[in-house]
């Protein structure tokens, strides 16, 4: 099974707060900024400017930067090898920064699994945080991902790199195994509580459920 802890922990980061805030995935949009250590305007833009993105972004746009991981650029040995596992599951990331678009899709039994849309390759950080602003309003603006393809290869003035949902199995499977099957609320006295860990840690064995 192929494995990228800082994808996952980010997944189950969102899946999280989504939850938290009664939201459904279904109505968000999801973005992966790859960049290497080297594009230093994206690495401090990204780093400076977190929370400020994070605000303007709300509730149903979310962002992960592969090569930022709890606030520390990660060495560039495990970024190299990062592109290229990318590569080898169908997301072509060159040497030029990349964004990539997903978004989830409901499917029987409450399984909500990803469908990458978009790519676009973005070769210069001039006038970068006006595209990635018009990128997120127009996310959260437009529903349909074929139409919503086209917007953003407007506003990066690239063409898109991504074909509909060409990405390989496993890197969707990796992220739908981080996306709850069922939400389980257990109402226990606090006289119960040892109890109820046990019973929660026995019931977490089966991935696909979250309390």
């Amino acid at each position: 099974m192929w494995h990228v802890l800082p994808t996952e922990k980010w997944i189950d980061g969102v899946v999280k707060f989504i939850n938290d805030n009664q939201l459904k995935p279904e109505n968000s949009k999801f973005m992966m900024a790859f960049f290497s250590s080297m594009d230093t305007e994206f690495v401090e833009y990204f780093q400076r400017s977190k929370n400020q993105i994070s605000s303007f972004s709300g509730y149903n746009f979310h962002i992960f930067t592969p090569l930022i991981y709890e606030d520390k650029v990660i060495p560039d040995e495990h970024w190299r090898y990062m592109r290229s596992e990318f590569n080898s599951l169908g997301i072509p990331i060159k040497t030029e920064p990349t964004f990539v678009f997903f978004n989830l899709d409901k499917y029987r039994h409450d399984r909500y699994e990803p469908t990458f849309f978009a790519g676009f390759e973005c070769n210069t950080f001039n006038d970068f945080p006006r595209k990635l602003k018009n990128a997120i309003d127009k996310s959260i603006e437009v529903s349909d991902t074929r139409h919503l393809a086209d917007k953003l290869s407007e506003i990066f003035l690239s063409r898109n790199i991504i074909p509909f949902d060409s990405v390989n199995h496993q890197l969707k499977e990796t992220i739908a195994q981080q996306l709850p099957q069922a939400k389980i609320f257990i109402s226990h006295s606090s006289v119960d509580k040892s109890f109820v860990k046990k019973l929660e840690a026995e019931l977490s064995k089966d991935k696909s459920l979250k309390f």
